[in-house]
């Protein structure tokens, strides 16, 4: 993730749909402002953080995916391990 003219800082995707997504990161970011955020598999989406609350953000995608794009990425993660499941099932 990056924030304008801050570096580059690392986030974890918690869920993410063709609209957008919610980010596990530990920096600091204002409601409606705008960030890049990298992820694998795609380009670098736009995006406008909708909320945070404590290390969680909110993202909106300033262009929602495509369907098929969004099908292409879920098919190329791996299966979670259980215990990464719970994990995110504990925090949703």
């Amino acid at each position: 993730m990056r924030d304008g003219s801050k570096s580059r800082v690392k986030a974890r995707v918690i869920d993410i749909s063709t609209h957008g997504c919610r980010i596990e990161c530990t920096s600091q970011v204002a409601d409606d402002s705008w960030i890049w955020l990298s992820i694998a598999g795609l380009e670098n989406q736009y995006c406008r953080v909708a909320w945070h609350c404590q290390e969680f953000i909110g993202l909106q995608f300033e262009r929602p995916l495509s369907q098929a794009v969004f099908d292409r990425l879920l098919a190329d993660q791996q299966r979670l391990p259980d215990t990464a499941i719970a994990e995110l099932r504990s925090i949703a």
